[in-house]
């Protein structure tokens, strides 16, 4: 589980499979679980729960279930339950539907698809199927989506119909992963790790067209050593915070989308930050903060993009947050 929860750190890209697409049409929507009169917007979280029987070697973790609660912490309550991990949830852009990762086709080999549900639990769809795809990124018009799959970067509609368009492709020399899509509709934003003799050698940010043309490397001269990954960009198109991580530990960072860093937003010498995301006003990234396992406290927490202003969103005393979604659609006040 370390390995699919730290991936910027190691550079690997999960692998996972598959159930046909559902035809039935879904059930209408049920209300909203929403008991309090809070006016704080919603995300989504990966909530991965500590397990002593899942041992050192999956970190302590056990399967994980996507959650949704408002970032004041109320309202929180379970989209996706059940044997099967669940993670990385994104809201779609009118807030109406969250799509995730999933084993839950293949939990004996962790091969993961892209699913959808409503945001009231009901409606769960399969998106994909054999892709071995994870990390979906909606389009600005919630039309598209886009993952990364074991040969690289695809877009397909939000639909389910299997109509599968490659971005990028993979090889003996790279792998791409956790794309992200910019604000014109026509560009991705992705990690990219670099690869020599089967070795991992670097990780920076790349990006492309949604046709795959124009593929290059995002920053300029002025980015940070290390391994960078996990990009994602502002609702003006205007800025990129990524993570980075090095031997001294990780970080969350800040750039404008011509290339150039702007500043260092957080840094953790003994944790592991991990996803970062921006408000929908852009004023502030929403990240998580974990210890070495899943013995340890972990916490969402936001910095404003002047880095001048932190604020704790949750805290578990065991387990793991995760990947963290905004719904773009509640508004801007964080609580």
């Amino acid at each position: 589980m370390r390995t699919r929860v730290l991936v910027a750190l190691t550079g690997l890209v999960l692998a996972f499979a598959p159930p046909a697409l559902a035809a039935d049409t879904p059930p209408p929507p049920k209300p909203l679980p929403v008991t309090s009169k809070s006016k704080a917007p919603f995300i989504a979280y990966s909530a991965l729960p500590f397990s002593e029987a899942a041992g050192p070697a999956r970190a302590y973790l056990g399967a994980g279930d996507v959650r949704s609660m408002r970032t004041d912490t109320s309202d929180d309550h379970a989209l996706t339950t059940g044997p099967a991990t669940e993670f990385e949830p994104a809201f779609s852009p009118d807030g109406k539907l969250v799509a995730f990762s999933s084993d839950r086709a293949d939990t004996a080999t962790g091969r993961t698809d892209i699913w959808v549900i409503r945001r009231d639990g009901t409606g769960l769809r399969r998106l994909t199927t054999g892709l071995n795809a994870r990390g979906p990124a909606w389009s600005p018009d919630g039309k598209q989506l886009a993952a990364g799959t074991d040969t690289g970067i695809v877009t397909f509609p939000a639909t389910g119909k299997p109509a599968v368009s490659h971005v990028t492709t993979n090889d003996a020399t790279h792998s791409d992963f956790a794309p992200a899509w910019a604000a014109d509709g026509a560009h991705l934003v992705f990690t990219r790790t670099s690869l020599a003799a089967g070795a991992v050698t670097g990780q920076t940010l790349f990006t492309a067209t949604t046709t795959g043309t124009a593929v290059r490397q995002l920053l300029d001269a002025t980015a940070p050593a290390g391994f960078l990954s996990q990009p994602d960009v502002s609702a003006d198109g205007k800025f990129l915070t990524f993570l980075q991580a090095d031997a001294t530990g990780t970080g969350i960072w800040l750039a404008e989308m011509t290339g150039h860093l702007v500043r260092r937003l957080a840094f953790s010498a003994t944790g592991y930050l991990n996803t970062p995301v921006f408000s929908p006003d852009g004023a502030w990234v929403l990240f998580t903060h974990s210890g070495p396992d899943g013995r340890t406290p972990s916490s969402m927490r936001l910095v404003s993009v002047d880095g001048k202003k932190t604020k704790l969103v949750a805290r578990t005393k065991q387990g793991n947050y995760y990947a963290p979604s905004w719904d773009r659609s509640s508004g801007s006040k964080v609580g």
